[in-house]
């Protein structure tokens, strides 16, 4: 493991050197959930896509860095019963050369998306249900890394009676998500209750 010897020794201590504010992830990370219709029917499925913004500069790791002591960057989503998430879509990783290290690294540059598709069961009530979720991540300069950071980035998704029109959301992001590959998703146990009561 010869780029294990070579890539540690600089990354352990580019983050020694951040500063103490830095280490902790001080880094601004904005998340915003985007659904690809403003409900869904029971017995359907909707595609919603995660936009990512870190602070100028900054990148993370990829879902599959190159080398297992990195901090992959992994969505983790937690959908209420009646729902399953089948499927998660990551976007093409960058080889970059961070300046604390000689070795090419796989990240996320500073803006991207992340797609997920969620089915709904066919006996689900209408109602608004919570869709919980957290982004694990590392963020990375040129010149340090920050400590791991795990966000919590929960949404809600509407579920209407077949009789009701679904109206479709027209965003750009979903031209850059390839749901017609991704993998399995990291995905924690359903919860209760089955839906939110709506108030």
């Amino acid at each position: 493991m010869m780029m294990l010897g070579r890539v540690v020794p600089f990354l352990t201590a580019a983050i020694l050197a951040a500063p103490a504010s830095a280490q902790f992830g001080d880094v601004l990370v904005g998340t915003q959930w985007v659904f690809d219709a403003d409900a869904v029917h029971p017995g359907g499925a909707v595609h919603a896509a995660l936009q990512v913004t870190l602070d100028r500069e900054y990148h993370v790791n990829s879902n599959k860095p190159d080398e297992d002591f990195l901090i992959p960057t992994v969505l983790t989503v937690t959908p209420p019963e009646g729902f399953t998430v089948s499927k998660i879509v990551y976007p093409e990783a960058l080889m970059i050369t961070p300046g604390f290290s000689d070795v090419p690294m796989s990240v996320f540059e500073r803006e991207f998306v992340i797609g997920i598709t969620l089915h709904v069961a066919e006996d689900l009530q209408p109602g608004p249900y919570s869709i919980k979720a957290e982004l694990r991540y590392q963020a990375c300069n040129d010149k340090f890394c920050l400590a791991p950071a795990t966000k919590r980035i929960d949404s809600t998704l509407k579920v209407v009676p077949a009789s009701v029109p679904i109206g479709r959301v027209d965003n750009p992001l979903f031209d850059r998500i390839d749901f017609g590959g991704g993998e399995e998703p990291a995905v924690a146990l359903p919860i209760n209750p089955r839906h939110a009561h709506p108030q």
